[in-house]
Parts: C-alpha cells; sequence; structure tokens
C-alpha cells in the first residue's frame, strides 16, 4: 500500500529516512538509570496587572509626527511609548 503524495514532495520520507541512517538524531541517551531528579525553582512573582488604558488621539505638526515615529523605529519600541515617556517626563517637570 504507497501512501499519497505530500505537497511537500516526499520531504517527509526523505527526513525519516535520514534520521534513520543517523543514530545520534532523536532524544539523548539517558546515562543515567532510573528517574532522574529535576533542579528545584522557585516560582516566579506574578506579573502585575497593568494600568488600565484609555484611547486617545490629538493633533500634532506633521514633522513632529515624523519625527516621533522615526525615533520610535530606531529605539526599537512603539510611537505611543515615545508619547507616554515624553507625556510623563513633562508632568514631572511640570509638577503635575
Amino acid at each position: 500500500m504507497s501512501r499519497p503524495t505530500s505537497k511537500f514532495g516526499g520531504a517527509l520520507a526523505k527526513l525519516r529516512q535520514e534520521s534513520a541512517s543517523n543514530p545520534e538524531t532523536g532524544e539523548p541517551e539517558n546515562l543515567k538509570a532510573g528517574k532522574q531528579e529535576r533542579p528545584v525553582v522557585p516560582a516566579a512573582a506574578p506579573a502585575p496587572e497593568p494600568a488600565a488604558r484609555e484611547k486617545y488621539s490629538t493633533s500634532l505638526p506633521s514633522n513632529l509626527v515624523k519625527a516621533m515615529k522615526l525615533h520610535a523605529v530606531k529605539a526599537g519600541v512603539k510611537d505611543y511609548a515615545v508619547v507616554e515617556a515624553a507625556l510623563r517626563e513633562y508632568l514631572e517637570r511640570h509638577g503635575d
């Protein structure tokens, strides 16, 4: 009985054949007899719940929006994170 050919063109059969001829593939050899003990890892503290977020929009000069987006891309962050950081810094400086 032959299996129908898949869209992978026999790649699975080829991998099976290679793994059968290569004894170093598959699961690692268990060198210890019996049950192996796992190290005890303390549970991580639960992540703090994120602050409630509210959608907000405004209009800004085009050159400022472009500069903010360019900065976000270079820094590898989302544009709203740049705006949030700038607003927090502004409010810290101006006492609100």
